[in-house]
């Protein structure tokens, strides 16, 4: 006992110590690292767009759903996206524009109008339109088929919906 390292977490199973981190892997992974029961490891990349992750999770809910359900969250978040957030950027730029005074207002005002524009209104109208065509492909292969997709499929799906918004937006 007297050569064991104090700061090493152990239990005694069966007999035996085991060091808890060579027992539970997931507690020595780094963060963003899941485990399955302990057997496998899975790793997700995070997106660094929120409205490109947004999208594959209306994918992979449409998928989870009866063909009817993968239409109406493809028309929702279409709805969400490309008519009520926009709406709503612009009705907060509008009111945080009208509070401006000074000689430097308008040059402010028209910087916002661009930076909202470019950054949030022209995204969130892109996810709309890419929320609309994976949701209603992955509808439409269900209808036809009455399969869901694998989660590959699915990540497909999504990226070529992606491309197909950028075409069309």
């Amino acid at each position: 006992m007297g050569n064991r390292k104090a700061s090493a977490p152990t239990h005694h199973w069966g007999g035996e110590i085991v060091d808890q981190c060579a027992r539970y892997p997931c507690l020595s992974m780094p963060l963003g690292q899941t485990t399955r029961m302990g057997s496998r490891y899975r790793y997700r990349r995070r997106s660094r767009n929120s409205f490109g992750s947004a999208v594959t999770d209306s994918a992979e809910i449409a998928n989870r759903l009866s063909p009817r359900g993968a239409f109406v969250v493809g028309a929702l978040g279409f709805a969400l996206f490309y008519w009520v957030l926009p709406g709503l950027l612009v009705a907060w730029a509008e009111h945080n524009k009208a509070k401006m005074t000074g000689s430097f207002a308008p040059v402010f005002a028209k910087m916002i109008d661009e930076v909202f524009l470019r950054r949030f209104i022209h995204p969130a109208e892109w996810a709309g339109i890419a929320m609309l065509v994976v949701c209603w492909m992955i509808g439409l292969w269900k209808w036809l088929t009455w399969r869901s997709l694998t989660r590959r499929g699915v990540r497909q799906a999504s990226v070529l919906s992606r491309l197909v918004s950028r075409w069309l937006g």
